[in-house]
């Protein structure tokens, strides 16, 4: 199955002076993922095998053509998708997109400063990402902390007790068994008088 997707002039750019030229980037670009309509992520990896020789005046994008193999015949002409192309970047930040909040076109976290006060803060992301995380491009720095749970109960300038994943996972497992002792009427006699 084709694929048509674009790149903008800058990346294209950028991986021909890498390679040499656009032909040599092409051999060396590598495999790609197709992040289909509904969210989920096709299984099978793609091949870029063609990019046009256009830039698009007006976008001031590339066209380029991935290929994927289709045994299950899931792809369908004229659908529509995403691609996703792996980049190498180890000074990335990457984040949960659970931890963030958007408010139109803008993206926030609540950074924790040193005294546990939250701060309600816009930061910018990588416009490609896998569906579950972003890779921070501004706002955030290395070793700030950002509250990843319970973000629609905070209040900017709010004083929190930060805790683990592990400690936020223990007390959802307690809470979970005391819901289910509660569930008899044995259970609910015993917290309702326990002290």
């Amino acid at each position: 199955m084709e694929v048509f997707f674009s790149m903008s002039e800058s990346d294209i750019l950028s991986l021909a002076k890498t390679s040499g030229n656009i032909q040599a980037a092409l051999k060396s670009f590598p495999a790609v993922k197709l992040q289909l309509a509904d969210g989920s992520t096709y299984s099978l990896p793609g091949k870029v095998v063609k990019a046009s020789g256009v830039i698009n005046a007006t976008t001031g994008s590339v066209s380029l053509i991935a290929h994927f193999t289709n045994p299950q015949r899931l792809l369908k002409s004229g659908g529509s998708g995403a691609i996703i192309v792996p980049k190498n970047n180890n000074d990335a930040i990457v984040i949960p997109q659970s931890a963030c909040s958007q408010v139109q076109d803008k993206i926030f976290v609540y950074i924790v400063n040193s005294n546990n006060k939250v701060k309600y803060s816009e930061i910018t992301v990588d416009p490609q990402d896998d569906g579950s995380n972003y890779i921070v491009t501004s706002g955030l720095h290395t070793g700030d902390r950002i509250v990843t749970k319970g973000l629609t109960t905070l209040e900017d300038g709010m004083k929190i007790t930060p805790i683990t994943e592990a400690q936020y996972a223990q007390n959802i497992d307690k809470a979970a068994k005391l819901g289910a002792e509660q569930g008899s009427a044995k259970g609910f006699i015993k917290a309702m008088t326990s002290k």
